[in-house]
């Protein structure tokens, strides 16, 4: 009778080897993981700029879209809330540290007093001072320190996600 199975030191050739596998490729599925957790969040915030933009234009009136550390919120001069706080992706933070420098409003009294984004009644963005005619949201991973930024340029409104 021919007995199957497999030796102890097969069992431990196999169990390195996926061992070596794993250290070679867990950073790397971190770092896939953190771009599209950055990504996912960058598409929230210019989702919720473009929304925040119609809905200037579409109620006449002046619209914010409002930030802190984990969520977006498109909000108007009264506080009344449109579609709900979106949160980022987990993992992922609104730097606001340097908001103003980086073109944002801040303001105790508008949008909450959180760092934002003004539409007029027209769709234009509001201009901050020192903006340098573009206003630059960032926002980092928080485990691996990667960051993203999206910047909105004043005169013409295109958004473009940098890198």
């Amino acid at each position: 009778m021919k007995e199957r199975g497999f030796t102890l030191i097969e069992i431990m050739l196999v169990l390195a080897v996926i061992g070596i596998i794993a250290t070679v490729t867990l950073p790397k599925y971190q770092a896939v993981m953190d771009y599209y957790h950055l990504e996912s969040s960058a598409q929230t915030v210019i989702g919720q700029l473009r929304y925040a933009k119609q809905l200037a234009l579409d109620q006449r009136k002046e619209i914010y879209l409002a930030m802190d550390r984990t969520s977006v919120e498109v909000i108007d001069g009264d506080d009344k809330e449109y579609g709900g706080a979106q949160s980022l992706d987990s993992g992922v933070n609104f730097d606001a540290s340097g908001a103003e420098s980086q073109g944002l409003m801040i303001n105790a009294g508008k949008a909450k007093g959180l760092p934002y984004v003004a539409y007029d009644a027209r769709g234009f963005v509001e201009n901050s001072p020192g903006s340098n005619g573009k206003i630059n949201i960032v926002l980092s991973a928080v485990r691996t320190g990667s960051s993203v930024v999206i910047v909105l340029e004043i005169q013409t409104g295109n958004i473009t996600v940098q890198w």
